[in-house]
């Protein structure tokens, strides 16, 4: 998962390159920078395994509020992502999200049963205090839900900064069954506290859109981390 770093009136710290292999991979992030030890020494980091039999029945409520929003094609480095104006939202308990963008990980981060899926779409919600909720969405070529035909069309032949109106419902499964824990970015800097809720259904990952997004970052999934003592819950959806 990708976060825009905040704008303040000091001079910005130049931060360092990084990757997913290699001595800027994911084994030596918490050493790049000091701002990013989370990284390697956090007990709360993401992606996760998980097994389907370690789900505890406790309930948390979700809401989305989604309706048609522009967004814009970012030329960020590490992910294709689409940066959204304020207008969908996310109601977790009794706390507000707002969706700021959505991106590309191929394969997927999370392992379902010791199995990554060919790629997972990430939508990051943000409340006005700065608290993160992440909808993981698995993608899976075999899906029997289809993101519009005309997302696909835009994606691939945008330019950065280039709008789109769109409705982020057609991105997420209809019906979907959730589940939720708390866990971390799963980019530098590995930020913790992050409210993850994945879906249990997938959307379709064609093999020419996976080949697609491959060609413009790379393979671009973090390993999975411990679970540690923290716990997997039931996520309900408003309606479901």
């Amino acid at each position: 998962m990708d976060r825009t770093l905040a704008v303040t009136s000091r001079k910005p710290k130049e931060l360092p390159c990084w990757s997913y292999c290699g001595s800027e991979g994911p084994d030596h992030w918490g050493q790049l920078h000091s701002d990013w030890k989370a990284c390697a020494e956090g007990q709360e980091q993401s992606p996760i395994a998980l097994s389907g039999g370690e789900v505890e029945p406790t309930v948390e409520c979700l809401a989305l509020h989604y309706q048609p929003t522009i967004g814009r094609l970012s030329d960020n480095v590490y992910a294709v992502r689409v940066d959204m104006e304020p207008g969908s939202r996310l109601l977790l308990g009794d706390r507000t999200f707002s969706l700021r963008q959505f991106h590309f990980h191929t394969p997927g981060e999370h392992l379902w049963s010791d199995s990554a899926e060919a790629g997972e779409l990430h939508l990051v919600h943000v409340t006005d205090s700065g608290e993160i909720a992440v909808l993981g969405i698995p993608l899976r070529p075999d899906a029997e839900q289809a993101f519009p035909d005309s997302f696909w069309d835009w994606l691939q032949a945008a330019k950065a900064g280039e709008p789109l109106t769109l409705d982020p419902t057609g991105l997420i499964p209809r019906q979907s069954r959730f589940v939720g824990y708390r866990g971390s970015l799963t980019m530098p800097p590995c930020t913790e506290g992050v409210n993850w809720l994945l879906a249990m259904e997938p959307m379709t990952l064609g093999s020419a859109e996976q080949r697609w997004l491959e060609q413009q970052k790379g393979r671009n999934a973090r390993p999975v981390q411990p679970l540690g003592n923290r716990t997997v819950h039931t996520v309900l959806q408003e309606g479901s």
